[in-house]
């Protein structure tokens, strides 16, 4: 099993084909956008409202790919079905660390997304996932140690 956001990707574009591979990434945005508001709850207020936005760029980096794809619905559907421990497997990336190192590892997540959308022609969708990685790096230097 990958330890990594990136990794875990790839191991999941390795099991589908080709043509699912936007509507899967879609998949994980919003199982990331699912994440950035579980740690709306966990920062503090001063945080919270930039860690919300984050989920918001998820949500429409999600909708920008699902609108470019044929058959979006059903193919995420197809994909929950074949993958139904996907939110199981992204947990286990961040158990046990800090918020910092989360952070850290949702950070090189969103580059590695965003260099993937640019490979799509998506540029406009990746510099939302570039604005989450920078606002990523400025908070983990804000947080206690």
């Amino acid at each position: 099993m990958s330890d990594d956001l990136t990794g875990l990707a790839g191991e999941l574009f390795a099991q589908c084909p080709q043509e699912q591979h936007r509507v899967l990434l879609a998949v994980l945005e919003r199982a990331a956008a699912d994440q950035y508001r579980r740690w709306a709850d966990e920062v503090g207020d001063e945080h919270r409202a930039g860690i919300l936005e984050c989920a918001a760029r998820e949500e429409k980096v999600a909708e920008v790919l699902e609108a470019a794809a044929p058959n979006a619905t059903a193919t995420a559907a197809a994909l929950g079905e074949r993958f139904p421990d996907l939110g199981a497997r992204y947990a286990a990336l961040l158990d046990g660390k800090s918020l910092i190192e989360q952070f850290a590892i949702q950070a090189a997540g969103e580059r590695a997304g965003g260099e993937l959308l640019r490979s799509y022609a998506l540029a406009d969708a990746a510099e939302l996932e570039d604005a989450n990685a920078a606002f990523l790096d400025r908070v983990s230097h804000e947080l206690p140690s």
